[in-house]
């Protein structure tokens, strides 16, 4: 779910500045002392809820009829390489225009910061009994870089061979509760264990003498 959300966040050199360019359009826009708007938002203790809170009008907003796709692949997702100009145009235009409600889940995307309480696990398992696809084959599939489109939902649910990525890792073994009698497992000759460390978990893949260090959560680790 993580991916999905933070598909719409500031990319390219904003990326990693992405709340602060918000923070200093807000003060631009508000019309009030920064003092003041660094006092909202210490109280609020949210930057997009803010946003939201000091960019409402005393004036009747109606939200546009316009579907959740349309307002991530036609309008925040353009904006996503855009020039500051262009990105700064767009989101103050939404400030202005929509109501407190949809400004703050807006300003969420933005963010990056809208949170999904449901697991990596739950998903792949939702996703392997509607694809009727075994587990970590969907999990494979999920690995490595890839785009939320309808084109790639397709392709997954299709089952057609994923384009190959290859600094694509395999599925991270997790470690996971013994749910039944340890003679279950069978002959423990047959096993092996090993220490667990703290640390970051990562592969270090050759690909045709390539080389790519990847860790488990992506690029960001």
């Amino acid at each position: 779910m993580k991916r999905f959300i933070g598909a719409c966040r500031l990319q390219g050199p904003a990326a990693c500045k992405a709340p602060a360019l918000l923070y200093r359009w807000l003060i631009e826009e508000c019309g009030l002392p920064q003092w003041l708007v660094e006092e909202s938002r210490a109280t609020v203790g949210d930057l997009a809820e803010t946003i939201a809170l000091l960019t409402e009008s005393e004036q009747a907003r109606q939200a546009p009829e316009i579907s959740l796709s349309e307002w991530i692949e036609g309008r925040l997702l353009p904006l996503r390489t855009a020039d500051e100009p262009r990105q700064t145009g767009g989101r103050v235009e939404w400030w202005r225009t929509l109501p407190y409600r949809d400004s703050f889940l807006v300003n969420k995307f933005l963010t990056g910061s809208l949170r999904v309480g449901v697991s990596e696990l739950l998903v792949t398992r939702a996703l392997s009994e509607v694809l009727s696809m075994a587990r970590p084959d969907v999990s494979r599939r999920l690995m490595g870089e890839w785009f939320p489109s309808a084109e790639f939902w397709e392709s997954l649910r299709s089952g057609a061979a994923p384009v190959e990525d290859a600094s694509a890792p395999y599925p991270f073994f997790l470690a996971s509760p013994l749910e039944g009698e340890p003679s279950a497992l069978g002959d423990r000759d047959q096993w092996q264990a090993e220490w667990k460390w703290d640390g970051i978990r990562s592969q270090l893949i050759n690909a045709a003498g390539v080389f790519y260090l990847v860790a488990r959560r992506g690029p960001g680790d």
